[in-house]
């Protein structure tokens, strides 16, 4: 899965390890999970680390979401949802600009 266009969360796990204080945690993997609420783009996740690409963002998310301490989903398949009807979260994306209307273009992708 492209963590770069995905919403991502913290399990409920991920919410005790970020609050631990003697998290044996990597420091740039305590700040993603400081980063991520309910629903975060991978974006918001990428301006708090600007010393490291996006590829290896990338693999750390993918490191917690293996480990549990993450979930994601992709913006495309929260569209695909709207599409069908089903509105349930996308409005609250929308209107903080992390989802594009129909047509638009976010991120070079057409999000259609």
């Amino acid at each position: 899965m492209s963590m770069t266009q995905s919403i991502l969360h913290k399990t409920t796990a991920g919410c005790a390890a970020g609050e631990r204080a003697d998290s044996r945690l990597p420091q740039d993997y305590r700040t993603i999970l400081e980063s991520v609420q309910y629903a975060t783009h991978f974006n918001f996740v990428a301006a708090r680390l600007p010393h490291c690409s996006k590829a290896r963002i990338a693999g750390y998310l993918e490191d917690l979401e293996a480990i549990g301490l993450i979930e994601s989903v992709r913006v495309d398949w929260l569209l695909a949802l709207y599409a069908l009807g089903d509105w349930s979260g996308l409005t609250a994306l929308r209107e903080r600009g992390d989802v594009a209307q129909a047509g638009e273009q976010r991120g070079g992708h057409s999000a259609e």
